[in-house]
């Protein structure tokens, strides 16, 4: 049996941030996976997103650290306003996190996080328009079946959605 037959395949459910985040964690250790999106394409949406210091040794290891500090805005602290109610949030990334980590704290678009993320699993991974419907345990692992009607067989599957 050969190293590679030994590796589980890991299914995801959902192309977002956290569903993107962990085919790239798969990805980068070369464990095989597929992700499914119910939509028909993949738009980045939403405004923006907190990241504390904690995460940054991930995206360091993903190598995205840069893009990461070019779209963001690193900071301990940060202020959110509104042209009709002025200071809507005050965000304070755990005090000492910072220094604790030895990393700072970034608020980033939600659409740039996304499209790095993407940037880094090869497209033959997602599968768009693919609504999963059910899932049956099987002795040795999973089998998940597709709104069009395909089942996907994996080891592992991780509700990312």
């Amino acid at each position: 049996m050969s190293p590679e037959s030994t590796k589980p395949k890991v299914l995801i459910v959902g192309a977002g941030i956290g569903g993107l985040t962990l085919g790239a964690i798969l990805e980068k250790a070369d464990i095989p996976y597929e992700i499914f999106e119910k939509a028909s394409s993949i738009k980045p949406l939403g405004s923006a997103i907190a990241v504390g210091p904690p995460v940054i040794p991930l995206f360091t290891q993903l190598g995205i650290i840069d893009q990461i500090d070019a779209k963001g805005i690193k900071g301990r602290k940060t202020k959110v306003y509104s042209d009709k109610n002025g200071l809507l949030l005050e965000l304070d990334f755990v005090a000492g996190a910072a220094e604790k980590f030895g990393n700072p704290g970034y608020i980033i678009s939600r659409p740039n996080l996304h499209s790095t993320l993407l940037s880094l699993i090869p497209p033959e991974r997602i599968h768009l328009n693919k609504r999963v419907l059910s899932h049956v345990e099987t002795g040795t692992g999973i089998i998940i079946r597709t709104s069009d009607n395909m089942t996907h067989e994996g080891n592992i599957l991780v509700g990312a959605d």
